[in-house]
């Protein structure tokens, strides 16, 4: 039997993704059909600088990034029991644009990182659980988005920050800010973040000595781990306890 040439193998993925996904979530909503209404989630997956991986024809795609590979895994569990997910995930290409990806289609647009905000509140949807995973850059849009929310949109069912690092403090020009939490939060705006989420999760490392986050006052539980700025986002530890999260612990 022949070999399956790579080229095909790179046009299937997103295709397999979309099948995975969506067709196992429509047969059990089928089974499920005169049962109780299963649980709707909406998770956000912001990247970071940088953090889009090569697709089709080798161009950055925001379904290869590390945390959607890793989410792909968390929805398929949680669609098998019979609920229902939407999803927005987006990446970095430089500080200044960002891709963005409805429900992993391979049809995504680019977007400046302010419209990334109004993409991501437009979306919340009050008769959703919403979920919010952000690593570096991505972690501080996370952070925003929070201090942002409408008040029509409830409370965040979870926050997940992940080595969040400031999108306005720490630049190309200006790595010296690049060192903690983001600092461009006050006290007052972190405890209104923490107000508008059930749970905030945060975890950090301080290997990558020119670039890290630090603990967060105001966050449920903050984990310092094991790791570099550059593999946090795929550390075993922050999706263990997004897998809690999601399922209620």
């Amino acid at each position: 039997m022949k070999p399956i040439p790579s080229s095909l193998m790179r046009l299937a993925v997103p295709a397999l993704i979309g099948a995975t996904l969506f067709g196992c979530g429509s047969r059990h909503e089928a089974q499920l059909s005169g049962q109780e209404q299963p649980d709707s989630i909406q998770i956000m997956l912001f990247g970071g600088n940088r953090s889009c991986k090569p697709g089709l024809d080798a161009a950055p795609s925001p379904l290869h990034m590390d945390m959607a590979r890793r989410a792909i895994g968390l929805i398929n569990q949680f669609r098998s029991r019979g609920g229902t997910v939407d999803v927005l995930t987006s990446c970095f290409t430089s500080p200044d644009k960002v891709l963005v990806s409805r429900n992993f289609s391979p049809k995504f647009e680019a977007i400046d990182p302010e419209n990334l905000l109004n993409e991501a509140h437009s979306t919340a949807d009050i008769n959703h659980r919403i979920f919010v995973i952000g690593h570096s850059y991505g972690g501080w849009v996370a952070m925003k988005m929070a201090e942002d929310l409408n008040a029509q949109a409830g409370q965040l069912a979870g926050l997940v920050t992940i080595d969040p690092i400031s999108r306005k403090d720490c630049t190309y020009t200006n790595w010296t800010n690049c060192l903690g939490a983001p600092r461009d939060f006050g006290d007052d705006a972190l405890r209104g973040i923490k107000e508008k989420t059930a749970h905030w999760a945060n975890f950090y490392q301080t290997t990558t000595p020119f670039l890290h986050s630090s603990e967060i006052a105001q966050a449920d539980v903050n984990t310092k781990l094991d790791a570099t700025h550059f593999t946090i986002d795929s550390n075993e530890a922050v999706w263990r306890h997004l897998d809690r999260m999601l399922n209620g612990f």
